[in-house]
This record gives C-alpha cells, structure tokens and sequence, in this order.
C-alpha cells in the first residue's frame, strides 16, 4: 500500500495518507489497534487534510472504546464546523436584525396605534425583543413617540419620520440584495434539530440562549411534540445548569456570539451527542 503525503496522530497510532495504488481524492486513515495484528485501514472521505485529522481523531476513540477520547473529539469537531461558519453566523446575525427593524417600522407606517404587543404576536418575536428596537428606533429618530387620549384612555401612537422613511427604504434594498428571508432561513435551521430530537425520542429539552436566536429557537419548539424544560441564559452558573440538566434528555443552543464557549461548558457536564447545535 505505497502511498505519499503521509501524517501521524495520537503518538504514531493513526497514519493518514493519499494512496498511490488507485485514484481517491480523500485521505486514508490507518488506525493501530492493540488487540489486532493489522491495522484498520478507512476513508475520512475528507478532501482537506485538517478535516480528515478531525474525521480520524473522532472514529479512534470509537474504535478502541476510550470515551474520554470521544468527547474530546466532538468537541474538535464542533469547534471546527463553529470556526468554519462564524462569519456566516455574524452575518446572518445582522440580517435578521435589519429584518426585524424593518417589519417593525413597516408596521408602524401602516397602523399608528399598533401596540408592541400586537406587534410582537404578529413577528412571533418577544416583547421585550420588540422593546428594544422601539426604544432604538426612537433613539434613532426613526419614529416619533406621540401621546394619544383616543377614547378617554392614555397611550401612545408612533409615526414614521422623513429619516425612518429613508431608513426603511434603505433596509429593503439590503434585504432584496441578500434574497431569502433570514427568519425563514433560521427557523429551517432549528426546525430540523427538532426534528433530529423528535427522531431520537429526546422528549424534554433544555434551550441555552438568548436574544432573536433564542426567540425562533423556542418558536420552533412550542410547534413541536417535545418538552421544552427551560430557557436559560449562557451565561448561567455550573450549578445552575448541572440543576438544568438533571431533567432533560438534550440542550438547544441558540448563542451565536459565545457558541464555543457555551457548546465546551455543556460538554463538560453531557455528553456532546446530546448538544443540538445549528449551523448558522
């Protein structure tokens, strides 16, 4: 089995190489096994070399039966599909942001006296989500909060300013520029570990997150037949989520900013197979 190109993991113990004898684009992993006299020969069906690293560093553990080696190894690998899409994650974060601001103020423009909560039902957002983006828009000049006394009660009605008026226009051309719908796109995310859950019978779930993720995150699990525990914020304490943990069958993470950092505290304390966790 001559071959070229050739690396070694794990004190000499997996061999991954590109094999000279027939035409494959993907590395091959060799594993030595203690207990055989050949080693185990398998594709990564992995093009990149660091991703084949990856691949091996996972399926040895596996094979040898070290689960020590195991979690640390879906951790690697989650840490490497994280890195991968953090820039998208970024990215995906500020279009629902402008999405959101745009419903907000297209709705303002077409009922003055549409309250935050009517508004927050019809994005399916929290209130306290749609809080902030009135009190920014107002900090912004990009509505005016005006004092009404229709029907002999107290409230307030909003208009669209000139430079709200400009700024919705703006958000439209940016949003018509990056097509589909963000809220769409997401939800499709979430909706699909829902479905990976259900399939697998994880009936109670306890979602770590916060802001729009976290809103669309539990959106999706209030359609579905599982159990939604808790919602708890990442930057809960070890015991608050060893206390969170003790009832549910898996976690939902819906924190773009600190993923990582959430995805390895959990994984401390379940094991990383039970850590449903979004690509975007």
């Amino acid at each position: 089995m001559a071959s070229t190109n050739s690396c070694f993991l794990e004190n000499r113990e997996i061999r991954l190489f590109k094999r000279q004898d027939r035409t494959s684009a993907f590395w091959q992993a060799e594993f030595k096994i203690p207990w055989r006299s050949r080693p185990i020969v398998k594709s990564t069906r992995q093009h990149d070399l660091e991703a084949a690293k990856i691949w091996a560093l996972k399926v040895y553990p596996v094979i040898v039966g070290d689960r020590e080696r195991q979690i640390q190894a879906d951790l690697a690998e989650k840490q490497l599909l994280i890195q991968k899409f953090k820039p998208r994650i970024r990215n995906a974060k500020h279009k629902v942001q402008q999405e959101i601001m745009l419903r907000v103020l297209q709705l303002i423009d077409s009922n003055h006296a549409i309250s935050q909560r009517a508004i927050s039902d019809q994005l399916q957002v929290s209130i306290g989500v749609i809080n902030s983006y009135f009190t920014l828009a107002t900090e912004s000049g990009w509505i005016k909060k005006v004092t009404s006394h229709q029907h002999k009660t107290f409230g307030y009605i909003y208009f669209l300013t000139e430079t709200g008026s400009r700024h919705m226009d703006q958000l439209i051309q940016a949003l018509l520029q990056n097509g589909l719908s963000l809220f769409d796109e997401i939800r499709l995310e979430y909706a699909e570990l829902v479905k990976q859950a259900e399939a697998k019978k994880w009936g109670k779930i306890l979602l770590v997150g916060r802001g729009n993720l976290a809103d669309i995150a539990l959106l999706e699990l209030q359609k579905s037949t599982l159990n939604l525990l808790y919602v708890l914020d990442p930057d809960a304490t070890e015991p608050e989520l060893i206390k969170a943990l003790q009832s549910c069958g898996a976690v939902m993470v819906a924190d773009p900013d600190h993923a990582i950092q959430t995805s390895r505290k959990l994984a401390k304390l379940i094991s990383p197979d039970l850590i449903l966790l979004p690509t975007l």
